[in-house]
């Protein structure tokens, strides 16, 4: 059984969930955070503390992160006190957070320098039910995939190996443009069928048994016309993945008006204070365009 070690905090709030399901399954974690306390739910639960990165990367095999920003990575990196010029034999990391697949595959290049292999890991939501699941698309050498295997399938339902590095926040990007943009789609065809007085949820349902149907249909479009706006996928955290997803169509000149589009509502949305409703909640957005008050 392959020792590990866990950085908390970051861009993913799968680390999070991942702590507690490696220590049911019985495996020895390690942790470290910027402060104790954000790990103390961990530590009492048999997690032990590593005070440093240095210390941490030393003592595990697979090395679980959720890196925001390039920045983040440096600072561990840095703080890894020359331990990652001499890591132990065969130390994978496995990357879960929001980098932008050129930043995760620089990373990769730095850490393949150390000596170190990375596995980037990204979520995506299954359709699995009204609640839906977490599925958990991975990038990197086929090897790598297998080594963590086990530990992804204790918090993914559905884990797959997408390609190399970088893939698994490829398909992680075309999941949230998709997801998005038929968000949109349903939004604007319940507001469409509102303002010709068309009761909006028969439309719904009679979309539902047609060619447009889809899992965001049912469950989104449910949600918008219940105004039940509980999470889900937070607005926020949708707006920053899509803008991530914008960002890194323009450095490479390639325009995805769409998307664009959608992130800017979502935007709104947030700039409006509704960043912590599920991004179904976007139809407020119309609503407002609109000149409702709902």
């Amino acid at each position: 059984m392959p020792r590990i070690g866990l950085v908390a905090g970051g861009g993913s709030g799968v680390v999070g969930c991942i702590g507690p399901a490696l220590l049911d399954a019985g495996y020895p974690l390690s942790v470290h955070a910027a402060a104790r306390e954000d790990v103390a739910a961990l530590l009492a639960a048999g997690a032990a503390w590593s005070p440093a990165p240095a210390a941490l990367v030393q003592g595990c095999d697979l090395l679980l992160t959720a890196f925001a920003t390039p920045a983040d990575a440096d600072a561990l990196l840095a703080g890894f006190d020359g331990a990652a010029h001499a890591p132990p034999q065969h130390l994978l990391v496995v990357e879960l957070g929001t980098l932008a697949p050129r930043e995760v595959q620089a990373l990769a290049v730095r850490l393949y320098a150390l000596g170190i292999d990375l596995l980037d890991v990204a979520q995506v939501d299954l359709a699995e039910g009204a609640a839906g699941g977490i599925g958990l698309r991975a990038g990197g050498s086929a090897a790598a995939f297998e080594r963590a295997r086990a530990v992804l399938s204790l918090i993914g339902a559905d884990v797959r190996h997408v390609g190399a590095i970088g893939a698994g926040r490829v398909v992680a990007g075309c999941h949230r443009i998709v997801e998005a943009l038929t968000v949109e789609a349903v939004a604007e065809a319940l507001t469409l069928a509102r303002r010709l007085g068309a009761d909006a949820a028969r439309v719904r349902a009679a979309l539902a048994g047609g060619f447009a149907a889809s899992h965001v249909l049912d469950v989104h479009g449910t949600r918008m016309l219940s105004r039940a706006f509980a999470p889900g996928l937070m607005a926020g955290t949708h707006a920053d993945a899509l803008g991530v997803v914008v960002d890194e169509a323009h450095a490479l000149g390639l325009d995805l008006p769409g998307s664009a589009l959608v992130a800017q509502q979502l935007n709104a949305l947030v700039g409006a204070g509704d960043g912590a409703l599920d991004s179904s909640a976007l139809v407020k957005v119309l609503e407002r365009m609109a000149g409702e008050s709902r």
